[in-house]
C-alpha cells in the first residue's frame, strides 16, 4: 500500500485519527480531571519514547539517507510532545492552549505537505509507520486537551501561543545558523530557512528575503485562524448549553 497525500491510505490514516479522538472522548467521558491529566501525562511520555524510536530506526533504512544533524528531534513537533507532558503533569493552561492552537497546525501540514521520502512509498515501511504515526499522535494529543474538556479555548491565550512559537522558532533559527556554520549545512529545524519548491514559503521569501523574518506574515494568518476556531468552539459550547437547558 502506497501513501500519498488525499491517497485511500492517506484518509484512512486521517480517518483513524478522527476515530481516536472521538473513542477517547467517549471512554474518558466521565473521568476526572485528574485522570485525564494523567491519561495524557503517560500518553505525551510514549509518544516521546516513541519519537526516540523513530529516530534511531531511519539510520537504520537503506532506502532513506538520515543525516544525523539533520534528524535532531528540534521540529515543532518533536517539541510539542515534550511540551505536552508537562502541559499535563503541571495542568498548564498556557502550554495547553499552545498546543491546540499551535502544534494542531504544525501536525496538520505534516500531514498534508509530507517531507522527502515519506509519500508515493509503502506504508509498512519503519521511517512511514513513524513519520505518519507519529505526526497523527501530535494531532490527536493537541486536540485532544480540548475533546476531553481539559482546556477550554480563549482569545487571550492566542497571543501567548503565537509569541511561545516565535521564541521557540528563534531559538530554532539560532540553532539551525550555528548547525550550518558547523557542521550541517542543510540544517532547516522550523523550515526558517524555507522549503525548497513550496510556494509558500517560495512566495515570502521573494517579498522578505531574510531568513526567519519571513514567516512572521504567517504568524499572523496563524492568530486570525485560531481566532476564527476559538469562535467555532464558543459558539459550540453555547449551543450545547443551550439544549442542556432546554432539556
Amino acid at each position: 500500500m502506497i501513501i500519498s497525500v488525499f491517497s485511500p491510505v492517506w484518509f484512512f490514516t486521517i480517518v483513524l485519527g478522527v476515530a481516536v479522538l472521538v473513542l477517547l472522548s467517549l471512554l474518558m467521558r466521565n473521568n476526572s480531571r485528574e485522570q485525564k491529566l494523567h491519561f495524557m501525562k503517560v500518553l505525551s511520555g510514549a509518544g516521546i519514547v516513541f519519537l526516540l524510536a523513530y529516530k534511531v530506526w531511519i539510520f537504520f533504512d537503506p532506502g532513506y539517507d538520515a543525516i544525523f544533524f539533520d534528524e535532531l528531534p528540534l521540529n515543532l513537533c518533536n517539541i510539542a510532545l515534550v511540551i505536552s507532558y508537562f502541559a499535563a503533569k503541571k495542568d498548564q493552561r498556557q502550554l495547553q492552549a499552545f498546543l491546540f492552537f499551535i502544534s494542531t497546525w504544525g501536525a496538520t501540514m505534516a500531514l498534508l505537505m509530507p517531507s522527502d521520502g515519506f509519500y508515493d512509498v509503502p506504508i509498512y515501511l519503519a521511517r512511514c509507520i513513524g513519520y505518519w504515526g507519529f505526526h497523527l499522535l501530535v494531532l490527536v494529543i493537541s486536540i485532544g486537551y480540548v475533546s476531553l474538556g481539559i482546556y477550554q479555548p480563549r482569545l487571550r491565550d492566542i497571543p501567548y501561543a503565537c509569541l511561545m512559537l516565535a521564541g521557540i522558532g528563534a531559538l530554532a533559527h539560532g540553532c539551525n545558523t550555528l548547525l550550518r556554520a558547523t557542521v550541517s549545512p542543510t540544517a532547516n529545524y522550523f523550515f526558517t530557512y524555507g522549503i525548497e519548491g513550496n510556494f509558500i514559503t517560495d512566495g515570502l521569501l521573494r517579498l522578505i528575503p531574510c531568513p526567519f523574518i519571513f514567516m512572521l506574515p504567517l504568524l499572523l494568518l496563524l492568530a486570525l485562524v485560531d481566532c476564527l476556531v476559538c469562535l467555532l468552539v464558543k459558539i459550540k459550547r453555547y449551543k450545547a448549553a443551550d439544549v442542556g437547558i432546554t432539556v
